[in-house]
């Protein structure tokens, strides 16, 4: 009287092989699910045979006893057989593990083989789950642990972040060896830090490294690495660059597998720290290292290799090298589905093409894939994303109050986990939004907080984000010049200890603008348009002589400050950046204002201006121009407001000095 439990297995899973596959393969699938043969199954429509003599799948579905369902999956594996091309590989291993009930080594052991070879082709959601399955039919603790966490690894990578964890967890529970945890934790420490924030990761990383230091001094490497990229991103410099001397001495010790990923996160730190000489002799080796593994599909983590060292690039403006890295892993993130790695890249990526004026191009790489991955790599990155796409679309956009609100939700979301970075971001997108629309005490504001960050965790790299001209142009148009002077020498300090020309034509800018006389002005500004050039960064060029024409009107030469503002609002147009160009075309107004004092004044009031200028009584004026003497006395009260000028003579010598 007991019900017999079935299983309901669709017959293209089952009967996979169905599709193109010969007659003797399908014969046997179908004589597991108990048809008597093959022309009996074309007969009911379980199959069909297709006009090229090849055979295919019909019925939808069956019910299957859990028996008789891995009976159907032990056939097709068996017909399988091991051996060759991938996709075969891959389809014998799922129906082994199908077919496998209880822990089996041999099992286990090919099921994992081909899950690796999956990984190494980039096919993480079929590895993620063949490596699940062989974790399951894997009997001894560690090496089941182990598998588990290439599983976390797999459904990490492809942003599956609750997923991942779960497994990590299971991981961890299967096994006390030390080395094994290490394993796992390097990934979960990664997680924690794009989920929760920097805190939680390091309280993963740090005591597991601890405790296997002194039995596989690599996977301490391996945590020290992610130690000290999450100190960075915490903005904590000399902490950071601890962690990575440590990695550094630990992957020493070991088998030396780990040299480059150490020496990735202290070069990382000396350029967080501003050391020029240190970075310059770290780079050239890891540069070699990297276009070696360029194009290699087999080397675990050059993803991450690449992309580091395309941030490094970007920052130390190498940006052609740094675009072929980041170009790379943006490829191979969209060939591996893994919303992770290709949002990372394309972040930097984005970054690399605003600083280079290419600001279309930048805003592009956030649209469909990244734009999707944006809202699945984490809070943490997808916070940093935001916040780089938000600085983007400030430049570009026309509707200023929908990007205030997504950078300012940014910037709060970002505080709530300690993602300093992400507000930095953030927050200079806010500061260029309120410089372009005239705020320029709330920019200061923001850029105040960011200037604080980073005094707290001596941060000396101008090249990581473009902020600190940005600082002393609102301090100072903001009227706190002394400390727009104090922010000035602290870039014009990091300038000189980096190198970086970004810094230096930014300091030169800001000199400009703060110069006491019109020829010191002159000199820097022209310092700063040519240093501004050899980058190339055409929307600085472009704000640099909106800042001289502002200079030049003061002084009086309007001539040039009308050629300087045409400059700057035709390349603003060029780039689109409309806000800028807005703000271009008002200073072009009031510089054509200058040229002309009678600009404002109607085609009839230049007329009666003209007459009056030249000694012209109000009678003359009315006769020559058929018009009543009220009318006239009508039109010169108008001019005398317009023009700021009080009788005929004041009105009189500003006609006369119209250039």
């Amino acid at each position: 009287g007991r019900s017999v439990p079935t299983v309901a297995v669709t017959v293209p899973d089952v009967v996979d092989l169905a599709d193109g596959a010969d007659a003797a393969i399908v014969r046997r699938a179908l004589e597991a699910l108990g048809l008597t043969g093959l022309e009996d199954a074309i007969d009911q429509g379980v199959v069909e045979v297709a006009a090229d003599g090849t055979l295919h799948a019909r019925e939808p579905a069956t019910a299957l006893r859990p028996s008789e369902a891995r009976a159907a999956h032990q056939a097709l594996a068996d017909a399988i057989g091991p051996g060759g091309p991938l996709a075969v590989a891959h389809r014998r291993a799922v129906h082994l593990a199908a077919a496998t009930l209880l822990p089996d080594a041999p099992v286990a052991d090919e099921v994992a083989a081909t899950a690796g070879e999956l990984r190494a082709a980039d096919r993480l959601p079929d590895a993620a789950a063949l490596w699940a399955e062989a974790a399951r039919l894997t009997p001894e603790r560690s090496t089941r642990a182990q598998r588990l966490r290439e599983a976390g690894e797999a459904l990490w990578l492809l942003s599956r972040f609750e997923d991942a964890g779960l497994v990590l967890l299971e991981a961890f529970a299967a096994t006390d060896d030390p080395v094994v945890r290490a394993d796992v934790a390097i990934i979960l420490g990664q997680i924690e830090l794009w989920t929760r924030g920097p805190r939680h990761a390091l309280a993963v990383q740090l005591p597991t490294a601890d405790a296997v230091a002194a039995i596989d001094p690599d996977r301490a490497a391996a945590l020290a690495v992610h130690a000290s990229h999450t100190v960075i991103v915490s903005h904590d410099v000399p902490v950071g660059l601890r962690q990575a001397e440590w990695a550094a001495e630990l992957a020493e010790q070991g088998t030396g597998a780990l040299v480059p990923a150490a020496s990735v996160a202290r070069l990382v730190a000396l350029v967080h720290a501003g050391d020029r000489d240190g970075v310059d002799a770290a780079w050239a080796p890891l540069e070699e290292l990297a276009w070696s593994l360029v194009d290699a599909d087999d080397v675990p983590e050059v993803e991450h290799l690449l992309n580091a060292l395309g941030l490094v690039a970007t920052i130390t403006e190498r940006w052609a090298v740094g675009e072929a890295f980041l170009e790379r892993v943006v490829f191979r993130a969209r060939n591996a589905g893994s919303p992770s790695m290709l949002g990372m890249a394309a972040g930097c990526l984005a970054e690399l093409r605003f600083r280079s004026g290419r600001l279309e191009e930048a805003m592009k790489l956030f649209d469909g894939e990244v734009a999707e991955g944006c809202t699945t790599t984490g809070p943490v990155p997808a916070l940093w994303l935001a916040a780089v796409s938000c600085r983007c679309a400030v430049v570009l956009d026309e509707s200023p109050n929908a990007v205030r609100v997504r950078a300012s939700q940014c910037l709060a979301d970002a505080e709530k986990v300690d993602a300093t970075v992400a507000a930095a971001w953030a927050r200079s997108a806010l500061a260029l939004l309120d410089l372009v629309a005239g705020d320029a005490a709330m920019a200061a504001h923001h850029l105040d907080r960011v200037a604080a960050a980073h005094a707290a965790g001596e941060v000396h790299e101008p090249g990581l984000l473009w902020w600190q001209p940005d600082h002393v142009e609102a301090l100072w148009r903001a009227g706190r010049r002394h400390e727009a002077g104090v922010a000035l020498a602290r870039l014009v300090d990091d300038a000189h200890r980096t190198g970086r020309r970004s810094a230096e034509a930014g300091a030169a800018r800001c000199r400009g603008l703060l110069a006491a006389t019109n020829d010191e002005a002159e000199v820097a500004l022209e310092e700063a348009l040519s240093t501004y050039a050899t980058l190339p960064a055409p929307f600085e060029v472009a704000r640099t002589l909106l800042v001289r024409g502002e200079r030049r009107l003061a002084a009086g030469r309007n001539d040039d400050a009308a050629a300087d503002v045409e400059g700057a609002t035709t390349v603003f147009e060029g780039l689109g950046a409309r806000p800028w160009a807005s703000r271009a075309r008002a200073l072009r107004r009031t510089v054509a204002e200058a040229r002309d004092p009678l600009a404002p004044l109607t085609e009839a009031e230049r007329r009666v201006a003209a007459l009056v200028a030249s000694g012209a009584r109000n009678r003359a004026v009315a006769e020559q121009l058929f018009l009543s003497e009220r009318t006239v006395e009508a039109h010169l009260e108008r001019i005398y407001r317009k023009l700021d000028v009080a009788n005929r003579t004041e009105l009189s010598a500003l006609v006369n000095r119209r250039r």
